[in-house]
């Protein structure tokens, strides 16, 4: 957690607001900036992430909300929206990935 906010803050704008919003989330406010640019920098976050070897776990998920939101629960709600089906999607993959080689487990397994 500590080299999180180092790298969020690396990749933004001087512009940008970066948060920690609970424990371990976070919320990056990107004003007059659109959905692909944050897309852009959601992309160069997680590769940031991704190469950042100090990190034991790679779990983490990124979402992004465009929009102009009428309260801070309705920004929070929306979020929260895209959060979750990030996770979703990264959970999905994973397991993607390792269904071809569940037989190899079991096979493994059944030897011990």
């Amino acid at each position: 957690m500590v080299n999180e906010p180092r790298i969020l803050q690396k990749n933004v704008r001087e512009m940008d607001y970066v948060f920690r919003y609970g424990g371990d989330e976070f919320i990056i406010l990107m004003p007059d900036t659109s959905l692909s640019t944050a897309e852009g920098v959601k992309e160069r976050i997680n590769d940031a992430m991704e190469f950042d070897k100090s990190r034991r776990e790679n779990i983490y998920s990124i979402g992004t909300y465009a929009g102009c939101p009428k309260s801070a629960d309705e920004l929070f709600d929306n979020v929260d929206t895209q959060f979750y089906a990030e996770k979703d999607r990264k959970k999905e993959a994973s397991i993607t990935d390792i269904a071809p080689h569940i037989g190899d487990f079991a096979e493994e397994s059944e030897k011990n």
